[in-house]
C-alpha cells in the first residue's frame, strides 16, 4: 500500500511498511504530515474551525468499505484545496464586477465628453445626408439625361438648319443663274418694239 498524494490519508495494507499507526487491511488513517493536520487551518483557506466543520462529512463507519474510507480520505484532503478554490473564484467574479462597473463608469464619463456629443450629433445626422446625397443624385442622374435628349435635338435641328440652309443657297444659286440668264437675252417685247 502507500500514502495517497502524500497530503493527508495513507492507505495501509498487508505489505504496509509503517508499524507506528496501527490500521487493519485496506484500513484509511490520519497521516501525520503537517497538511493533514494544518489541512483545514491556515492552508484551508482562512476560514476556522467554524468553516471547516460546516461542510465536512462525518468519517466513515468502521465496518465501512475500503473504497468508501478511500473516498472519505480523499475528499478529506481535496476539501481544503477545493475551499481556496472557491475563495479564490469568489474574489475574481467579485472583481470583475468591480471592473465591469468601472467600465460602464468611463463609457458614461466618456460619453458625456463635448466633443463624443458633437460626434453622435453628426453621426445621427448621417442617416439624413444620406438621404439628401441619394435625392440630388437621382437629380443630376435625371437632369443628365434630360442634357443628352437636349444635345440629340439639338443637333436634329443643327442638322435640319443646315439641309435648310443648303437648299436655300441652291434656291439662290439658281435664282441668281436664272436672273442672269434672263438679263442675258434681250426680252421680246423689248426686241419687237
Amino acid at each position: 500500500g502507500g500514502a495517497m498524494s502524500g497530503r493527508g490519508a495513507v492507505l495501509r495494507g498487508e505489505d504496509s511498511e509503517e508499524e507506528e499507526e496501527s490500521g487493519s487491511e485496506g484500513e484509511v488513517v490520519a497521516a501525520s504530515t503537517p497538511a493533514a493536520s494544518a489541512g483545514s487551518g491556515a492552508a484551508g483557506g482562512g476560514g476556522g474551525a467554524d468553516d471547516d466543520d460546516a461542510g465536512a462529512l462525518p468519517p466513515p463507519a468502521a465496518d465501512a468499505s475500503g473504497v468508501e474510507k478511500m473516498a472519505w480520505g480523499l475528499a478529506a484532503v481535496l476539501r481544503p484545496t477545493l475551499r481556496q478554490l472557491t475563495q479564490r473564484v469568489n474574489e475574481l467574479q467579485e472583481s470583475q464586477r468591480e471592473l465591469i462597473s468601472a467600465l460602464e463608469a468611463e463609457r458614461t464619463g466618456i460619453a458625456e465628453l463635448p466633443e463624443v456629443r458633437k460626434v453622435q450629433e453628426t453621426m445621427a445626422k448621417a442617416a439624413a445626408y444620406e438621404v439628401k446625397i441619394a435625392r440630388i443624385r437621382k437629380v443630376m442622374e435625371t437632369t443628365t439625361a434630360q442634357m443628352a435628349g437636349v444635345k440629340k435635338q439639338v443637333a436634329a435641328w443643327q442638322a435640319q438648319i443646315a439641309k435648310n440652309d443648303s437648299a436655300a443657297r441652291a434656291r439662290r444659286a439658281k435664282e441668281a443663274e436664272l436672273d442672269k440668264a434672263l438679263a442675258a437675252k434681250p426680252s421680246a417685247s423689248l426686241v419687237a418694239g
